[in-house]
């Protein structure tokens, strides 16, 4: 039987790797019972259809690289995700209500426009607008509901540092006719493209 089952662990060792290695370590721990099991097939079908089965596995590994590394899927998920950071780091501007401001505004080296829009029901004087670094503006503006209001900004410092940058907005303002200042806070976001 150790005999039998030597040769057919080589033969199936290059048909079938795996069975041949597995069939080639029992044929060696059944065979040395007997003396004439066919000890040298044993040992040659465990060590070719072990090299055998580290080939295909190694194979297997590259193949499913190139495979994912090249499929159409993921190719349309990278520009997905890629067109997903572009939004997410694009111009944006978030302020309370009775507030909102276009995401269109223009950034340079150390000044900032905003264009403020009153989104509440009733007019609003603004007594002050101030931006991180900025200087304050301190103009009273006076807009009705739905209209839209353009703010400039010299800021201290260069404000287009590489990267996303962010500053915070305070608007200081009243309901037209009323003495009670209340303050509304805001965040602006922004990338700064540098040209190489």
């Amino acid at each position: 039987m150790g005999k039998g089952l030597s040769i057919t662990a080589f033969v199936l060792s290059f048909i079938l790797p795996f069975v041949g290695l597995i069939l080639g370590i029992i044929a060696l721990s059944i065979g040395k019972k007997d003396e004439d099991y066919g000890k040298g097939l044993a040992i040659a079908a465990i060590v070719i259809g072990g090299a055998l089965v580290l080939i295909l596995i190694v194979l297997l590994i590259i193949g499913a690289s190139l495979f994912l590394m090249s499929s159409p899927i993921n190719i349309e998920k990278s520009d997905q995700i890629g067109e997903a950071l572009e939004d997410l780091f694009k111009n944006s501007c978030q302020i309370a209500p009775p507030f909102s401001c276009r995401d269109d505004f223009r950034v340079y080296e150390n000044e900032i426009y905003i264009t403020l829009i009153n989104t509440g029901t009733k007019s609003l004087e603004i007594t002050s607008i101030s931006v991180d670094g900025c200087t304050e503006y301190s103009d009273n503006l006076s807009f009705a509901s739905g209209e839209s209001v353009s703010v400039g900004f010299s800021c201290n410092e260069v404000i287009l540092d590489k990267g996303i940058n962010q500053k915070t907005i305070e608007i200081k303002y009243s309901y037209d006719g009323s003495t009670l200042e209340l303050t509304s806070y805001g965040t602006i976001f922004f990338k700064a493209f540098t040209n190489s």
